[in-house]
């Protein structure tokens, strides 16, 4: 989704990494999260540029990531940190101990209820925008890489 990866681009921009950033398209599944790892940590071993840290698309996606970097031989976490997004049961799973954004789906429907409601008794009533905080909520999947040289990873 073009949108995602824009928003992430200049995210990552805006905290000095835009240049250190890599978007590999997949669907949301584990075997696309394995193919799409896979495919970073081939092109970041071909330019010599090792690979710190994956965004999955999802957590089940995630779950692929971390299969392609166990296969390659990646250090889990100290070489690689991986993280998903839903924070699903599957992130909580001892053995994956997954690193997953929580979009806080409960309040996300919450609120949407409330301004339904809202709406509902006054029709004419004007659309507003609400944003509702993510958490991370860490885990064994992630930890801070060594640092190869001053101010950026490599």
């Amino acid at each position: 989704d073009d949108e995602r990866a824009a928003g992430y681009r200049s995210a990552m921009t805006r905290h000095g990494l835009g240049g250190e950033v890599a978007i590999q398209a997949c669907d949301f599944s584990e075997d696309g999260g394995y193919a799409a790892a896979a495919t970073l940590l081939e092109g970041g071993r071909r330019r010599r540029h090792r690979v710190t840290a994956l965004a999955a698309v999802n957590d089940l996606a995630a779950v692929g990531a971390l299969s392609a970097a166990a296969d390659a031989g990646v250090d889990l976490p100290g070489g690689m940190a991986v993280t998903g997004y839903d924070d699903t049961f599957l992130a909580e799973l001892r053995q994956i101990s997954l690193t997953s954004v929580n979009p806080d789906s409960a309040g996300i429907g919450e609120l949407a209820a409330r301004c339904l409601l809202k709406r509902n008794a006054d029709p004419e009533r004007p659309a507003v925008e609400q944003l509702v905080a993510p958490r991370l909520v860490a885990r064994a999947s992630s930890s801070q890489p060594p640092r190869l040289h001053a101010g950026v990873d490599r």
